[in-house]
């Protein structure tokens, strides 16, 4: 079973369950934490630095964009790091730039 949990930026402490004490002793094996060496928060570090170091381009009412899936678009609307970006044949879609991979289109 889980140990801990990463939920919502924090570690929860997960009690065993109930239900484990009805498999036979010699069918449990107890293999310890797998994978809790931290490399998943060090690479999620790393991706912010490099972020950090790549700054997103600012966009504004206006500019015109491309996403992978939607195609092209043109930005209707930014407020702090939302988007509301129009798509030919596709609807307007709310979208955050944090997240959202939009290039603009000169």
């Amino acid at each position: 079973h889980a140990h801990t949990r990463n939920i919502y930026g924090g570690i929860q402490a997960n009690p065993k369950s109930r239900f484990l004490k009805e498999i036979p002793e010699d069918l449990v094996q107890d293999v310890g934490c797998i994978g809790g060496n931290g490399s998943n928060s060090r690479d999620a570090i790393n991706r912010v630095s490099k972020n950090e170091k790549n700054p997103k381009p600012s966009f504004k009412d206006g500019d015109k964009v491309s996403h992978p899936s939607f195609g092209e678009g043109i930005i209707i609307n930014v407020e702090d790091d939302i988007a509301m970006v129009a798509f030919s044949g596709k609807g307007v879609k709310k979208m955050s730039l944090d997240i959202a991979p939009l290039k603009k289109i000169k």
